[in-house]
């Protein structure tokens, strides 16, 4: 766990190419599903959070990191941390990155987790 940590700090910190941050945190992002779901949640959680301040560099690798995290979380069947997970995306950001259907789909995934969250 320590070790992913310390590469996303050094992969966010400004003395980092972004060209060269954009690409690793790309690979790692999709890499996260990878491991093991607490893993995958401690990880995951510390990227989006150490991220955040810089997150208009790094909107495709938030993305893709809420994804895959909201679905550890909706297969443990906690469909609203999952769906908060999935809000936090800047949808008209990844629409432009992933297409105009990555909007329509979010949504539709957003709304379907609530209405299993309510029942």
């Amino acid at each position: 766990s320590e070790d992913f940590k310390a590469l996303v700090d050094h992969m966010v910190s400004e003395n980092t190419a972004l060209v060269v941050s954009r690409q690793v945190l790309s690979i790692f992002a999709k890499r996260l599903s990878n491991l093991g779901p607490d893993l995958h949640k401690d990880v995951a959680q510390y990227s989006l959070t150490k991220m955040e301040a810089r997150l208009v560099a790094f909107e495709e690798q938030d993305s893709i990191i809420r994804e895959n995290l909201a679905e550890v979380y909706e297969e443990e069947e906690d469909w609203a941390e999952s769906a908060k997970l999935l809000r936090g995306i800047q949808v008209d950001v990844a629409a432009q990155i992933f297409g105009e259907d990555y909007r329509a789909n979010i949504y539709i995934k957003i709304a379907q987790l609530y209405l299993e969250d309510d029942d």
